[in-house]
């Protein structure tokens, strides 16, 4: 996404930015081939050997680029409401809660109903539950530590990320609403605590990490610094990999450093793209296709891959069963992108900008001002 700015040089509108997209393609790129590499690693060498590095680190890119365009919509909603904070902290809120909450719904709704044609013993719906509620991470941090029911991890487990964004928008005004310097005080604060604190996978720590979201924000709030030079696409692609090795090493001891480690790079990278532009070919034409269906593709992918896993296994070549599931994995992205993701998206604009109209001209106690 990239801010366009009125007349008076604030915030009030937000368009796509090809950059941007093939960041957000490369990182569900990555995650999609993490959880192949889970979902197949045992059956195939190739996909195991995408489970060697930790390439689940897309998601912290998504964490980067999340808080970046955070920032921007809530300076966009603000300036809409003519510059009243408050009515643009709850348009904001409306509209991400609308156009995260009804497709990540339909989905779980989806898998509930999977799961009730299939009459498998599957442990029942915490999970589900977790997932709509948007606490997932909790969740699944107790269900890894074996202190809550651990239904199949390669069904729903991938919520949790979806649950922290969640919980980072009800946080994200306040954020938003500090100094300069004190917003830049917090960021580096608590880099440096999550850096020095270990972040086992699976644990608390591991499930609660704000890094990635506090250097999008602060990217989009001061800038990228003059003097970084632009960064390609394939070289962004290089530091992606370079980073899921180390922190697969990481891991091993330095798991907490590894992934503050993770955020500072992948906000280089942002910035460093953003000065680029996006890239030229046909390759970066897909991943900025693949990016713009990002979200329904990270909704979607480990389901249907564990699904079409289990429905073949035995029965066809494991690579057979992975190209299906790949393909199968496309299909699904693109009906969900067509008829739930868009529609929730139009209907999220729809329902934050009459809000915002509703009280200029409606009702006073929208704002406190009034």
């Amino acid at each position: 996404m990239e801010a366009q700015t009125d007349a008076r040089g604030e915030v009030s509108s937000i368009r796509r930015n090809g950059a941007t997209d093939e960041l957000r393609g490369l990182a569900v790129l990555a995650v999609v081939c993490s959880h192949v590499g889970l979902v197949y690693g045992l059956d195939s060498p190739l996909a195991f050997g995408l489970a060697a590095p930790a390439l689940g680190v897309g998601v912290d890119l998504f964490f980067v680029l999340s808080g970046y365009v955070i920032w921007q919509n809530l300076a966009a909603m603000r300036a809409k409401a003519g510059g009243d904070a408050v009515v643009g902290a709850l348009a904001f809120w409306l509209r991400r809660f609308s156009r995260v909450a009804l497709p990540a719904w339909a989905t779980l709704a989806a898998i509930g109903l999977l799961r009730l044609c299939s009459g498998r013993d599957t442990g029942g719906w915490s999970d589900l539950l977790a997932g709509a509620g948007f606490y997932a991470n909790f969740y699944w941090a107790g269900c890894w530590a074996g202190k809550a029911p651990c239904p199949d991890a390669l069904i729903a487990s991938h919520f949790w990320s979806l649950a922290l964004e969640a919980q980072f928008y009800a946080l994200a005004p306040l954020l938003a609403g500090l100094g300069r310097r004190e917003a830049l005080c917090l960021c580096a604060f608590c880099l440096a605590l999550g850096a020095a604190t270990p972040r086992a996978v699976g644990s608390f720590l591991w499930s609660v990490r704000p890094d990635g979201f506090l250097i999008g924000m602060a990217l989009a709030r001061h800038g990228a610094p003059r003097r970084l030079p632009g960064l390609g696409l394939g070289q962004a692609v290089y530091w992606l990999v370079v980073v899921a090795i180390f922190v697969r090493f990481a891991e091993l001891g330095f798991s907490g450093f590894g992934f503050a480690s993770a955020a500072i790079v992948f906000g280089v990278i942002l910035a460093a793209r953003l000065k680029q532009g996006a890239a030229p070919g046909w390759a970066a034409a897909r991943l900025r296709k693949m990016g713009e269906a990002s979200f329904s593709c990270y909704l979607v992918h480990l389901p249907v891959v564990t699904v079409v896993h289990a429905a073949l296994a035995g029965r066809s070549p494991v690579e057979a069963s992975l190209a299906l599931s790949l393909v199968a994995v496309a299909a699904v992205t693109l009906a969900w992108e067509r008829a739930i993701v868009e529609p929730a998206a139009a209907l999220s604009r729809r329902w934050s900008e009459g809000f915002i109209l509703h009280c200029k001209y409606g009702v006073k106690e929208c704002s406190l001002k009034g």
